[in-house]
């Protein structure tokens, strides 16, 4: 039997183990920093109105709410609980 390159130890390839660290950390990233996450910019065509549009309360909450739930993905993934 040949190891494939990317297959760690006989659990799930490596490339998931990354991917659930990368998701945990944007997770986490959206339980600390909602408001950065979820800022917009709003420009007109012309460049002459400019500004930053601000969530709601509610998109703030829904986004604290979705990034715990990646982190806990992401570290499934992580540690090889979830997976192929």
């Amino acid at each position: 039997m040949v190891p494939l390159p990317l297959q760690s130890f006989g659990g799930p390839f490596l490339v998931f183990r990354l991917f659930g660290l990368l998701f945990a950390a944007i997770g986490a990233l959206n339980l600390v920093r909602p408001r950065a996450m979820t800022a917009y910019q709003i420009r007109q065509r012309h460049g002459d109105i400019q500004g930053t549009i601000e969530p709601s309360r509610t998109r703030l909450l829904f986004t604290r709410l979705m990034g715990g739930v990646g982190v806990v993905i992401g570290l499934g993934l992580a540690a090889g609980l979830i997976g192929p």
